[in-house]
Order: structure tokens, then sequence, then C-alpha cells
């Protein structure tokens, strides 16, 4: 290491004549004892890639180019000469050693069958995507989890519960494959930016909330919460809607989130609200505020109004539930029922008398219990819009197996002058039976 420093001293100071010449620039030619401590201080310190400064000036003739020629970086000769070291930028070094000390080797990576490592993490990322099943993304992990870095771990969440069904839970909790992957996840969570971190904490929160698989505990929920309060200043509004729909489902890691983590979730929230054009975005985040106090205590008051408003902006692209879970939330959002204007309730009302008859039971049910409750927003409701609403009741009625919905139909109905539906109304009584007069001729 000290010979290529030297050697760049003697480069740069020209040789022995010259006008680079270390006589004509006696600065350039430090004490050994000087380099020596700029080296200790340098070998401390990671190597970092340098990134080119632009070519420095020419010496005389026998000189060598100026400070902007490094050995790290496009241009330079220095980078011509000895391709096979990296630099280190070396921010902390004094002038002369600033990016000229030589750290280490850096030529391809390549595993020991002689493959690049970069090519690797492309195929795996690669086969990862395209797995047709939950084996196959674990014989993957089993396999080359080692090589992992922290996409292919927010890759294998992400596919892996697409492809889980409930019968995956017998099989995940007892595979030491599926426990390697959650291992992965602790250690790597470190490095995840927005879009993995809502990848995975999406991914395991319907692993373990629908499909009843042990995927997390306090600390990987502690882990996974430090992630979102780091990156929630980076999210876009599809990423804090996963969030906020992981968090309302998976309710150890919205125990172990601190207020810190829900007002930097909340501020962005706030702040994109205005932006959000996705109806479906809108649903998830203001449907996971009705379920997470903590987080609602944190929303400023701009963004219940942005939320409102967001609500209003995308109606016309809502579906069904998307709908039917915003009605919802405002019943539970008093605050943000309130920042709803009265064009916006309009505008929903409108809404139902294309969504009705595609409503199923569950959606039927919070329709008009939200309907029988937001009094300002039912009288909106169009005398057609009612009618639709309550031939969907009738429609759905025999298919809502929970009592939950049974009730809340029947209020919706009764509180907004319905019918009940027929399958709901309740039994008759059974005839009483007439008295047997006793035969007189046993």
């Amino acid at each position: 290491m000290l010979r290529a420093v030297f050697w760049n001293i003697a480069r740069h100071s020209g040789g022995c004549g010259g006008r680079g010449s270390a006589v004509a620039y006696p600065q350039l030619a430090p004490p050994l004892s000087s380099i020596s401590d700029a080296l200790s201080r340098v070998a401390k310190r990671p190597a970092v890639l340098g990134t080119p400064r632009g070519g420095g000036g020419e010496g005389g003739e026998g000189g060598g180019g100026g400070r902007g020629e490094r050995e790290c970086g496009s241009p330079g000769r220095a980078a011509e000469r000895f391709p096979h070291r990296v630099c280190a930028v070396g921010h902390d070094l004094p002038g002369f050693y600033r990016g000229y000390a030589a750290l280490r080797y850096s030529g391809t990576r390549r595993r020991d069958d002689g493959e690049s490592i970069d090519a690797l993490l492309r195929r795996l990322n690669g086969r990862l995507k395209e797995a047709g099943s939950v084996e196959d993304i674990l014989e993957i992990v089993h396999e080359y989890g080692d090589d992992f870095d922290y996409i292919h771990v927010s890759t294998a969440v992400n596919v892996m519960f697409k492809l889980a069904s409930p019968r995956s839970r017998t099989m995940l909790d007892a595979d030491e494959r599926f426990r390697k992957l959650i291992d992965l996840v602790r250690t790597r969570c470190r490095r995840f930016g927005p879009q993995a971190t809502a990848n995975v904490l999406h991914g395991l929160a319907v692993l373990q909330a629908d499909f009843k698989v042990d995927a997390v505990d306090e600390e990987l929920a502690e882990a996974l919460s430090r992630a979102v309060e780091r990156e929630a200043r980076n999210m876009e509004p599809r990423h804090l809607a996963m969030t906020f729909n992981a968090l309302g489902k998976l309710r150890v890691a919205a125990y172990v989130m601190p207020t810190a983590g829900w007002q930097a979730l909340a501020n962005r929230v706030a702040m994109l609200a205005p932006q959000m054009n996705f109806a479906h975005d809108v649903s998830n985040i203001l449907n996971a505020l009705g379920k997470l106090d903590a987080a609602a205590a944190q929303m400023p008051t701009s963004g219940w109004h942005g939320l409102s408003r967001a609500a209003e902006g995308v109606a016309p692209k809502m579906n069904a539930q998307d709908f039917s879970n915003i009605l919802d939330a405002f019943v539970k959002l008093d605050v943000a029922a309130a920042a709803m204007t009265t064009t916006g309730w309009r505008v929903l009302a409108r809404r139902v008398e294309d969504l009705a008859p595609k409503m199923n039971a569950q959606d039927v049910a919070s329709s008009l219990h939200a309907y029988g409750i937001l009094h300002i927003a039912s009288e909106e409701l169009s005398w057609r819009a009612g009618e639709l609403l309550e031939a969907a009741a009738e429609r759905e009625a025999r298919n809502m197996n929970s009592n939950k919905d049974v009730q809340m139909t029947r209020f919706g109905c009764e509180s907004l002058g319905m019918r009940t539906p027929s399958a709901l109304r309740a039994d008759p009584q059974p005839p009483t039976p007439k008295p047997q007069t006793p035969n007189p001729n046993p």
C-alpha cells in the first residue's frame, strides 16, 4: 500500500524535474509520518467507491495529472494503470491524501463455481418471481438463502403470500426453511427501503392474520416497526396503503409501534392525501385508521381534510368494497366524517346507484349500517339509490353468514325506513296446537 502511495507522490510531483516537480511544488512531498498517519485513519474506514470529480490539470514534461485524476471513477490515467484498485473517498483526509489510498482489491465477485455474484443475485430474483408454489420459494430459500440480500427477502415474502392458502399453515409452521426466511427478514430489514418495508409487512400480515401462520413474533415486529418509522417519510401512497392495511391486520406490530412511528406515518399521509388518486389506497388507509386508535390520534387536521377530499375525488373509481369500507371508516372516525363536505356526501350517494347491484352481502351490510348512522350522508341518497340498496339487501340476505352482518342490515333497513329482507325477518311463531277432544268412545 505504501508503495502505491509513494508512486502517486512521485507521479504527481512530476519526478525530479518539470513544472510539476517536487522542487517547484514542495507541498506535494509530505513526510513519511504524515503518510502513515493518513493510511492508519483510512484503514479504519470501509472502502467506498469514488466518483469522478473531473480531471485535473496536466503537469509539465514528466509531470503527472492534477488531483482530479483518481484511482477510481472513469476518468484519470491512474484508473487506467491500476484498474484493480478501489480507492477510499477519504473525505476526512487532508488535501493531498484524499482519494489516493488503495485499500482493497475489487474485481468481479465470483462464487466458488465461477458464477459472478451479481449474476446470481439477478437470477435468484427472477426465480422467486416465477415461483409457482410456496414449496418452490422454500426450496430457493433453502439452497440460496445465505446469498439473499434485502431485495430477495422482500420478493420472497411478497410472492409467498400470494401463493399461500389456508392449507399452507400446517406446512409453514413446521418448516425450517420458512423459519430461515423469517430470520432473513429479521437480519435484512435494516436495509429495507419504503417498498420493501411495505411489501414484507403486508405479506407477513396476510400470512399471519388470514392464513393463521405463525410468522411475526414481538421481536420481529419491533424490527419492522423501526423500518416503518425510518422509511415512512419516503413512502408513496401505495406504500402507505399497504403499511396501514398490514398494521390493521397485524396486532403485534401495531402494539409495538412507537408514537414516533405513528407520527411519521400520519404526517406522510397528510402530505400526500391531496395527491391520492387510487380508490383502493384511500379505502385501505381510512379503513385501517378506523381500527388503529393510536394512528388516528396522531393525524393532523390537515390529514383528515385531505383524506375526505381524496375520498370525494376517487369516488367515481371506487368498487363496491372500497365504497363500503370508506363508509364504514366514516362511522368509526367522527373527525373524518366531520371533514366531509355536503358535496362529498352527494358524490358518494350517486355511486350507490352504480354499485348497489354489484355489492356482496358484506358490502350491503356495511353500507346500510353506515347510512343508518350517518344521517348527513343518507339525506343525499336519491329515491332510486334507496330502492337499489333495498333490492341488494333482499338479494344478499341469504348469503349473510355472520350474525354481525344480519344485525347491521336489519338496523340499516329500520333506520332508513326500508323493508327488512324476508330472509332476515323474525321467524313467525308456530301456530298453537288445538287441544284434542278426548274420544268419548275409546
